[in-house]
């Protein structure tokens, strides 16, 4: 029986190239031939199947799983900093809403009501 997905100790094939895996477990590729990969593979799973590097860095940032191999990191350092810009954009702009509305001597508001207004946009 396959093994339950388990994003830190998983392979994937990248862009059709199945001379090598890549294991979040190692952080980089192994080849086929890796015993640990065989043995994975012996349990009936399969690696997945991903078009390129960078997505594949994608798929492993949200799990904080930082790869060494350097293609698949600019992927994964894409997607954080992608995240951490909307994070950073956000305070920015909490913090100017509050700037404006102190300069037209209204109360500011709380990051709880800014929250709000946010999710009132989506």
């Amino acid at each position: 029986m396959p093994d339950t997905y388990d994003p830190s100790n998983w392979y994937w094939t990248v862009n059709g190239d199945e001379t090598k895996a890549y294991s979040s477990a190692v952080g980089d590729y192994v080849p086929a031939g890796n015993t640990a990969f065989v043995a994975w593979l012996g349990r009936g799973n399969s690696p997945t199947r991903i078009a390129s590097e960078a997505e594949l860095g994608e798929v492993l940032a949200p799990y904080q799983l930082r790869p060494t191999a350097a293609s698949v990191l600019d992927g994964y350092q894409d997607a954080h900093s992608r995240k951490l810009t909307l994070e950073i954009v956000a305070k920015v702009l909490f913090n100017l809403v509050n700037e404006v509305r102190a300069l037209k001597g209204q109360s500011q508001i709380t990051a709880q009501q800014f929250r709000a207004y946010v999710k009132g946009l989506m």
